[in-house]
């Protein structure tokens, strides 16, 4: 008896969707609950929309179709989606990926100026600057000495541990 006057009451009650705002927009990706009728022909598109774009090297990406061949995942194109990840591509792809990079450059778009680009910002081209500097000085080149090193750091506890 409890059970339908529970789902008889909660047939008055206003009617709500729930929607997640896509990360990386400033919000926390959580649900949020919004009214059936408060939602805008805008929000909805943008929720149920499928294609992705990136901001790279100030130009917007669409990275949709190249989303499931992604080494690392779709995830992080839904995390920087409509967001600048200049920065980020270039801590995590080789210089063959950027190659690569460039033909889907050619066919993009410029990025709306509403999208902050922090790789052109003061810090982003002093930090740019700073990575080149010490590129030069070779302090990003490999050093067998060190590689070395962390191989020992790596067995050292197996071997002691064995003996």
């Amino acid at each position: 008896r409890r059970s339908r006057e529970r789902a008889k009451g909660a047939n008055h009650l206003p009617r709500e969707t729930t929607h997640r705002r896509p990360m990386g927009k400033g919000g926390d990706g959580g649900a949020q609950a919004v009214s059936g009728t408060d939602a805008s022909l805008a929000e909805v598109s943008s929720v149920d929309s499928k294609s992705v774009h990136v901001v790279l090297y100030g130009k917007r990406v669409d990275v949709t179709k190249f989303q499931k061949a992604h080494p690392g995942g779709s995830k992080v194109f839904r995390i920087f989606q409509e967001r600048d990840a200049t920065e980020q591509f270039e801590s995590y792809h080789s210089p063959k990926a950027i190659k690569m990079m460039e033909g889907m450059l050619k066919k993009s778009e410029d990025a709306p100026a509403s999208v902050p680009l922090p790789s052109r910002s003061t810090m982003g081209t002093e930090f740019k600057e700073m990575i080149e500097r010490h590129k030069r000085a070779g302090l990003y080149d490999p050093c067998p000495l060190d590689e070395l090193f962390k191989l020992t750091i790596v067995l050292a506890p197996i071997f002691v541990g064995a003996y």
